[in-house]
């Protein structure tokens, strides 16, 4: 007996293409369509060649010893800190708050002095930094200055209440919790709550301080690179998602009515547009700038996009880059996360923007071929 169509969201030569750009890289990569939710491509790498799948019993033993673990989809069932992504939701929940202004400055040498003797670090670049600044360079001392402000103004009590408000923000951005996709296997991350930390210190014994690292998507705050990209689809709607699915609509199948709901998030979308300057300039600005994302520019395009170094004690750091394109408009939205490929630009930017460049022209420039060849070569 015939069954039914199934109809999936995926672009076939942009998953091939993905595949590609991923090729011996341990990460994933994922694109969505903002405007629906709709996974355009979903790269776990490594993967496993589907004609293997024919005779799973013979090749398993060979799968099971690979320490790079095909078998496991890092797309949804990988938790990882978010790294410096994170500061996106930190800024807009800074701004709903009254926290900040665009105009707001910090100052940074070389990152922010918890006391006389600890620091969070930062690299170096001109100081005193506004919020765009701070986006464009990826400023460490930023966003603890403003986390801590958040957490120790007293307007929801003392400081473990004020963390469980910044909770509530940081869930309605979908982290913390399964977003509700159609994979069974997703994971919901982590977004620790006061109760976490008077358990681990004792009630009301803990300061901010404590928890600074968290400004800056270190410390107890995991995701899955879904959240990631669902968090770009967010800024990119200017404050909304639909829950990311990869069955469409179709003759046969009619998907859940939650796939075609917007699902807000506690910010106001008038605050989007501010971040999504900083995140331009990321990309856009000339060399020298200090720019963390200048090699995702691609000419017509006005890819926006914010890197990510996150720190990993089992080895060097992974790198992470989410983005989207047009500024206006956008069609697509773009996680890469790279592990152990160091800073944000060295391997995700340049996969992030060769997919989204492929996506929206069709083609890679001439003059972005080398790097092309680079990242499909890398090791």
């Amino acid at each position: 007996t015939k069954g039914k169509d199934v109809v999936s969201t995926i672009d076939a030569e942009l998953q091939s293409y993905g595949q590609k750009l991923m090729n011996n890289k341990v990460g994933s990569l994922i694109a969505i369509e903002p405007s629906t939710g709709e996974i355009l491509t979903m790269v776990a790498s490594p993967g496993i060649n589907v004609n293997v799948l024919s005779d799973i019993g013979k090749h398993y033993p060979k799968i099971a010893k690979n320490p790079h673990k095909p078998m496991f989809n890092r797309t949804v069932q990988a938790s990882y800190p978010p790294g410096s992504v994170f500061k996106l939701v930190i800024a807009l929940i800074g701004l709903q708050e009254g926290i900040i202004t665009p105009y707001t400055q910090h100052p940074c040498d070389r990152g922010y002095a918890l006391n006389d003797k600890k620091k969070v670090g930062c690299h170096e670049h001109d100081t005193p930094v506004d919020l765009d600044f701070s986006i464009m360079t990826s400023c460490n001392a930023y966003y603890c200055y403003m986390f801590r402000e958040f957490l120790e103004k007293g307007k929801y009590g003392n400081v473990g209440e004020t963390l469980n408000k910044w909770h509530e923000y940081a869930t309605s951005f979908g982290f913390g919790k399964k977003l509700g996709s159609d994979f069974p296997a997703e994971l919901g991350g982590f977004i620790p709550t006061s109760a976490y930390f008077d358990r681990y210190y004792g009630k009301n014994r803990w300061k901010a301080t404590a928890v600074i690292s968290m400004a800056i998507g270190q410390g107890e705050i995991l995701c899955t690179p879904l959240h990631l990209a669902n968090l770009c689809a967010t800024i990119a709607n200017r404050g909304h998602y639909y829950t990311p699915h990869i069955v469409k609509d179709s003759e046969d199948i009619k998907i859940d009515q939650k796939y075609h709901e917007k699902n807000y998030t506690m910010v106001d979308t008038v605050h989007f547009q501010k971040i999504i300057r900083g995140m331009y300039k990321a990309v856009n600005s000339e060399a020298g700038s200090g720019a963390t994302a200048s090699v995702a520019a691609v000419p017509g395009l006005e890819i926006c996009g914010k890197t990510g170094t996150a720190q990993n004690p089992h080895g060097d750091d992974h790198s992470i880059f989410v983005c989207f394109a047009p500024k206006d408009n956008p069609k697509i939205a773009v996680v890469a996360y790279v592990e152990n490929g160091g800073y944000g630009a060295s391997y995700a930017a340049p996969i992030a923007s060769l997919l989204t460049e492929m996506y929206l022209n069709k083609e890679i420039s001439p003059e972005r071929k080398d790097l092309e060849y680079r990242m499909k070569s890398a090791n």
